[in-house]
């Protein structure tokens, strides 16, 4: 019978190496917002960019996808769609579709995105794509809203809502604090001076740029203008 220090020595290396044997876990990114009223979107994307593609999964959809597209008028409308969205609307959605197929992702959320904006580039508000783990978890709220204002000249600019404040602190007041640190040097604390303000750049970029690139990935509509106004 072995001594039993000699026994002893014998678990004790056992469980060394079993634990040597057991991979690290990541930490859980959604852990972060769980249970939040309120987080910020770097957070939100952090938690969606944590789970990884299932194949399996992505080859149903685009089956499913291309099985509606065989009967769906956009299939072939919006390759090249007639005047006057000629030049708006040319979305090949089976080709997308095998790229998607044959693309990797780094996350479930990118996959998520190329479906929803693939779908989008067709303008056309009979068919669209919700994946509602992404879609309605969480929406953004700024306390800064534009608005097109039409000066005396007939002349439009992009505009800080002139009751953007108002509405802000009537509608979050839990957060209006929040929002009124956040902002630097001499602004801090003094959200409600922005109300009304003109924006110059956004990004750096004329702020119709801005209009522009959204009104490339609202979808839904044909009309270009609509777009601009989503």
């Amino acid at each position: 019978m072995s001594p039993p220090h000699t026994l002893l020595w014998f678990v004790a290396a056992s469980i060394v190496v079993a634990s040597a044997n057991v991979a690290p876990r990541a930490p859980d990114a959604c852990a972060v917002i769980g249970g939040k009223k309120w987080v910020s979107p770097r957070e939100v994307r952090a938690c969606y960019r944590s789970f990884r593609v299932v194949e399996e999964e992505k080859a149903n959809i685009i089956d499913v996808i291309s099985k509606m597209a065989a009967f769906h008028t956009s299939t072939n409308y919006q390759i090249k769609a007639p005047e006057p969205f000629a030049s708006e609307v040319h979305e090949d959605l089976l080709g997308s579709l095998q790229r998607i197929r044959n693309q990797k992702y780094a996350s479930d959320y990118e996959l998520h995105i190329d479906f929803s904006r693939t779908l989008k580039r067709l303008n056309d508000g009979h068919i669209a794509w919700v994946n509602n783990c992404y879609d309605s978890l969480f929406v953004n709220y700024l306390p800064t809203p534009l608005s097109l204002i039409t000066d005396a000249k007939g002349v439009q600019n992009v505009h800080i809502a002139y009751e953007a404040f108002d509405v802000a602190s009537a509608e979050f007041p839990d957060q209006i604090d929040f929002w009124q640190n956040a902002l630097p040097g001499k602004l801090k604390g003094n959200l409600k001076s922005l109300s009304g303000a003109k924006i110059l750049l956004i990004n750096g970029r004329p702020p119709f740029d801005a209009v522009h690139a959204n009104a490339l990935i609202t979808g839904s509509y044909q009309s270009y203008a609509t777009r601009q106004n989503s």
